[in-house]
């Protein structure tokens, strides 16, 4: 992440936490992320990762017998905003946590109701019941339920957009061809691809 940084790319912070770490693991382990980010400012969002256990060779084998609790999913994140106070945004996931929980991490102290997905295989292949596609209006019917403001950001954060829950349809503005379209004229390619009965091809 520090070489990242270096030649100047952003990068994302995470966590993985309910599996084997204790309280002082991650503790030493958002002490890290605070430092690198001091140094480089380069972190766009924290990202903390509750462990799904059901379907993992850790939970088969023993090595652990669950994941974090509820309890600890929010003293994470309530943790997080607080010591992480150099870097902007703490992110929910809803894949790890539900949508109800995670809605709710909003007022825990996370701002990012994670991303839009088409589908999310490897929480579900652990054993999670959650991470399928889902349209823009219900990402901004939930944040809007909540009393929370929709905004439609790019990955870095830099581009953002208030979205109106009036305004429908919900969606990203897709920039010219987005729509599937060939980027290059088909005609094109054929009169360029060289004459077939030619000796050369």
């Amino acid at each position: 992440m520090a070489a990242a940084a270096t030649v100047g790319l952003d990068v994302t912070a995470t966590i993985m936490y309910g599996h084997v770490e204790n309280e002082q693991h991650r503790v030493m382990h958002l002490k890290r992320i605070r430092e690198l980010q001091d140094r480089t400012g380069a972190i766009t969002e924290f990202v903390p990762l509750s462990f799904v256990h059901q379907e993992t060779p850790l939970y088969e084998e023993g090595m652990v017998s669950g994941g974090a609790t509820t309890h600890e999913d929010e003293l994470l994140i309530a943790v997080s905003r607080l010591f992480l106070d150099n870097v902007d945004h703490v992110q929910s996931s809803w894949v790890k946590y539900g949508d109800e929980q995670g809605l709710k991490m909003l007022s825990c102290g996370a701002d990012d109701f994670m991303g839009t997905i088409l589908s999310e295989e490897i929480t579900k292949r652990a054993g999670g019941e959650f991470g399928e596609v889902r349209s823009f209006d219900e990402y901004v019917e939930m944040i809007d339920a909540v009393g929370r403001v929709p905004v439609e950001r790019s990955t870095d954060y830099r581009q953002r957009r208030r979205i109106d829950p009036d305004d429908r349809p919900h969606g990203p503005e897709l920039g010219p061809k987005a729509d599937g379209t060939p980027l290059v004229d088909p005609e094109v390619l054929v009169s360029t691809a060289g004459d077939p009965t030619s000796a050369d091809d």
